[in-house]
This record gives structure tokens, C-alpha cells and sequence, in this order.
């Protein structure tokens, strides 16, 4: 049998996943991260899973701004 010369392609999903994990830092759920990974999948399947990964990743640490009516900050 004749050896493969290319690798195999990683679906979608996986190549997301993975790169989600890279930039957590190993800190993830990744269940979770496959979840997300297929809801994300059918808008974005055209796109790069990496930088859809990346920028999932920077949404979901970004700190939550809650707004308070009527306070103004000093």
C-alpha cells in the first residue's frame, strides 16, 4: 500500500476547538467548546476556524460592562 503524502484534513469543529484551547491556555470545557463550536460552525464554515476561534476567544474574556441608569462614573 502506497504511503499518504498529504495529511489528512481536521474538520471544522476540531481545528476550532483546539485553537480555543491554545489560547485558554489548556483552561477550557471541552464539551462546551464543541457546542460552540457547532452552532458557530454553520455561520462561519466559509471562514478560518482559527480566527473564528480567536475571535470568540477575545469576546468571551472581555470583562462585562453592566449599566447602571443614571450613574455617571467619576
Amino acid at each position: 500500500m502506497p504511503k499518504r503524502k498529504t495529511k489528512p484534513e481536521r474538520s471544522w469543529t476540531n481545528r476550532f476547538v483546539r485553537e480555543w484551547i491554545r489560547l485558554a491556555d489548556g483552561e477550557a470545557g471541552i464539551e462546551e467548546l464543541y457546542d460552540r463550536a457547532g452552532d458557530l460552525e454553520f455561520k462561519n464554515r466559509h471562514r478560518d476556524p482559527l480566527k473564528v476561534a480567536a475571535k470568540d476567544f477575545a469576546d468571551a474574556i472581555r470583562p462585562r460592562r453592566e449599566l447602571i441608569p443614571g450613574f455617571n462614573a467619576p
